[in-house]
């Protein structure tokens, strides 16, 4: 009989311990996820407002951009032109004036440290 109490009561021990120790997780995750949630809900707090100035700071700066287009068509034409152009020439001369370097090795290649 005493083997069979002292087992029931190993027993009733451990299944205790085990309801305490899953009540703690249970505790400590609750409050881990309020602290998470109540972190994120200051950061949201302090990153609205920055985020609304931003968005209206772009908005702002994109319709003068577009008036500033509308306003100076021509030379921005211009101006598009000769960058499409200088790149062009650019490509085709890298192209030609440089073929034969591509093909050489560096005088350190292939050697080892």
């Amino acid at each position: 009989m005493r083997i069979q109490e002292g087992l029931q009561n190993f027993c009733q021990g451990v299944t205790a311990f085990a309801a305490r120790a899953g009540n703690w997780i249970k505790t400590s995750a609750q409050a881990a996820g309020s602290a998470i949630a109540n972190g994120a809900r200051k950061v949201s707090e302090w990153a609205k407002p920055r985020f609304q100035a931003l968005k209206e700071f772009l908005a702002t700066q994109w319709t003068k951009l577009i008036a500033f287009f509308k306003e100076h068509r021509e030379k921005v034409i211009i101006v598009a032109i000769t960058a499409a152009v200088i790149a062009l020439t650019y490509a085709i001369g890298k192209a030609f004036c440089c073929k034969d370097k591509k093909d050489k090795k560096p005088a350190h290649a292939g050697m080892k440290a």
